[in-house]
């Protein structure tokens, strides 16, 4: 699977979450499936319907100036991934926790989290039924000392979540869901385009911007509480 580094950042009115996860790896499950309950099976938590038609009503209603574009219609949820998931007890005594989230005929889902909280060597995935999308590992290089977090959009109406826990864990970890947010449209294309920069905005290609080439290959998503899509930018 082809994979980019990729950073989203959801803005909050108080505090600012980012997530950046590591490159490389795979879940568990995606090279052990015959051993552990099959993902069709794992609990599936089911989020209310959506009307579409009747949020893009509401959206057409709305200009750019006086919000920010809605992609999503958001949702409170009180889910733990270690408490309400399917646990495996893997060989050599870690644990591994799966759940599914579905939003029925959603384009996208991403989630907030008002507890995370993961011990060293423990790693968190989400990803698409068929493997295609996939966003982690998170660990906890992620952990904030809110306590808070959150992960970009996955497509489709189903994500599953699984954590890793290795036998020796130095404290459980924490995974609690607070939000989901059912994605009834896509993120449109920005209005600006090369060359509509600020005078204030340095090319990561001019000479000041020597130092951040690696950085530069990097996406950024900018998202407003969850459910409201500010505007993406490459660092080319």
């Amino acid at each position: 699977m082809k994979k980019i580094a990729f950073l989203a950042l959801y803005l909050y009115s108080v505090w600012a979450i980012a997530q950046v996860s590591l490159v490389g790896g795979a879940p568990y499950s995606f090279d052990n499936a015959a051993a552990l309950l099959p993902a069709a099976d794992l609990p599936l938590i089911q989020m209310p319907l959506v009307d579409a038609e009747a949020l893009l009503a509401e959206d057409a209603l709305v200009s750019d100036k006086q919000a920010p574009f809605r992609f999503g219609k958001e949702f409170d949820a009180d889910i733990s991934l270690t408490n309400d998931g399917w646990l495996d007890i893997l060989p050599d005594g870690s644990r591994l926790y799966r759940i599914a989230i579905k939003c029925k005929k959603a384009l996208s889902i991403n989630l907030t989290y008002n507890q995370f909280l993961l011990p060293p060597n423990a790693r968190f995935y989400l990803y698409t039924p068929d493997h295609s999308h996939q966003l982690g590992a998170f660990t906890d290089y992620n952990n904030k000392t809110h306590g808070q977090f959150s992960t970009s959009l996955l497509r489709g109406e189903i994500t599953i979540l699984e954590y890793y826990e290795p036998a020796n864990a130095s404290f459980p970890g924490i995974i609690n869901i607070n939000k989901v947010v059912h994605g009834y449209r896509g993120l449109r294309s920005p209005e600006k385009d090369y060359g509509d920069s600020g005078n204030c905005n340095i090319n990561v290609n001019c000479p000041e911007g020597a130092a951040w080439q690696n950085e530069s290959r990097s996406v950024a998503l900018i998202i407003e509480g969850g459910f409201r899509y500010l505007h993406g930018c490459s660092g080319q």
